[in-house]
């Protein structure tokens, strides 16, 4: 449409005044944004293959979620039934990929479906909790509806449902105006951005980020933070956007940030950083974009 309004000599001087101008501009935007967004994707370090590992028995004997799994051994039909029960979105296909990978035994891969079960009644009595302390005085609050549709993209990212392999697994939880984040241990290792935008929070739970070990990308501009959150747990994280918060750094906030050696974009613009301790970003070596907008330094 705006290039058919545009006069003759101009869309000449595009270069698009002929009879398929339009639709070849079309193409060229189109082609124009995959490179660009593949651009992005490439430098934060995300996109491919989605990271997922079912739980599995290690060396010592306990459950846990190793980095690579075994070779694949015989699958029950009752097992593909109580994966789907667990996970409703994949299909059977899905399943029986996943279980045989996951374990050298019918007898270890019941274990591990078990150990799933009890993470799930964990997180959903975690959130459970978390929730009712909104909805504790007057159940049809804000608040309480903000942290009802919390509870509910939680619990749908657990499931994976809507995940896509080769596509970017996101936990959104922008803009519900939340305070506080329910404490959380169950594994969320699919999960590669994390967007906490335009909430409330002066704070992340304990170990809270140790539930994604995946995470390229975090979110947290437009909140209320003044001391930048625990890191530990995120070792591959490419990309962190801290603006329009109260940040001043001490020398945890700087030990915390130089632990981020994988770091490739920080944007710390809109924060008063310059009335706090001085920063230095030389451990971050891999970093190639820094935003110091409106900082006072």
């Amino acid at each position: 449409a705006l290039l058919g309004a545009l006069p003759a000599i101009e869309r000449q001087a595009f270069g698009y005044n002929h009879v398929s101008g339009v639709e070849e501009l079309t193409q060229e935007i189109g082609y124009r944004l995959d490179r660009q967004r593949a651009s992005l994707n490439t430098l934060l370090g995300i996109g491919g293959r989605t990271w997922y590992n079912l739980p599995r028995r290690v060396a010592d004997g306990r459950i846990g979620y190793p980095l690579s799994g075994g070779e694949p051994g015989p699958v029950g039909r009752t097992q593909v039934a109580r994966m789907r029960e667990l996970f409703p979105s994949m299909t059977d296909a899905e399943v029986w990929d996943l279980l045989r990978d996951a374990g050298d035994s019918v007898a270890d891969r019941d274990q591990i479906i078990d150990y799933l079960f009890n993470e799930r009644t964990t997180l959903d009595a975690a959130l459970q909790e978390w929730h009712d302390v909104a909805s504790a005085g007057e159940a049809d609050s804000a608040l309480a509806h903000s942290r009802a549709l919390a509870v509910a993209r939680i619990q749908r990212c657990w499931a994976k449902e809507g995940l896509t392999p080769g596509v970017v697994e996101e936990l959104n939880l922008d803009g519900l105006h939340l305070a506080t984040l329910p404490t959380l241990t169950a594994h969320f290792g699919h999960v590669t951005v994390l967007s906490l935008r335009g909430n409330h929070l002066t704070e992340l739970p304990a170990r809270f980020l140790r539930s994604f070990p995946s995470l390229r990308v975090i979110y947290l501009n437009g909140n209320r933070l003044s001391r930048l959150p625990d890191m530990q747990g995120v070792a591959y994280l490419t990309m962190l956007n801290l603006t329009h918060n109260q940040l001043k750094f001490n020398l945890l906030d700087e030990h915390r940030l130089a632990a981020l050696t994988q770091l490739r974009v920080l944007d710390v613009s809109f924060n008063p950083l310059g009335q706090g301790r001085q920063l230095s970003f030389y451990r971050l070596t891999n970093l190639q974009e820094l935003n110091l907008r409106a900082t006072g330094i």
